[in-house]
């Protein structure tokens, strides 16, 4: 279930993009024309409102999953990044955006850790990628283990760097 709500957290956020998009457009394309301006102006308020619904849910769902226990596990982290990254095309391709990943030479793919975590912060990085890229680009998904912070090379401990 709290995957779900990073899927939902994603899609809201684009509908909440696109919907902004829109309205910038409905703007521009109006001018000062007063015949029209009334009727989009009751549009905007819609939008306004249903955008407001939106981020509230977003909320909800991120106070969800900040609630959620940390649970380590392990898995496999090429897997992973892959699904991930698989989800969230549908969204890159709206705005034509290539999404790729690629991953250091020596890394290992089975990790331990908190999933589900790693999961919405590799969702909220490319999703604001997504976000503030341009149209037909490329957006590519780096995937590094760097020591740990104590600096010892023998150390079990990694950090994952997106």
């Amino acid at each position: 279930m709290e995957n779900n709500h990073i899927d939902l957290i994603q899609y809201i956020r684009h509908t909440v993009n696109n919907h902004n998009k829109t309205k910038r457009n409905i703007v521009e394309l109006i001018g000062y024309k007063q015949d029209a301006v009334a009727k989009i102006t009751d549009t905007l308020g819609l939008i306004d409102k249903l955008i407001d619904h939106l981020n509230d849910k977003i909320c909800v769902f991120r106070k969800n999953i900040e609630s959620k226990n940390v649970e380590l596990e392990n898995f496999s982290l090429q897997t992973f990044v892959t699904d991930a990254v698989a989800r969230l095309k549908a969204i890159a391709e709206d705005d034509r955006i290539d999404l790729k990943s690629n991953f250091q030479a020596n890394i290992k793919d089975s990790i331990i850790g908190d999933s589900f975590r790693i999961r919405a912060v590799l969702s909220q990085l490319v999703g604001s990628a997504i976000i503030h890229g341009t149209k037909c680009t490329t957006i590519n998904i780096c995937v590094h283990l760097l020591p740990s912070k104590d600096g010892k090379t023998d150390s079990k401990d990694k950090i994952l760097q997106f």
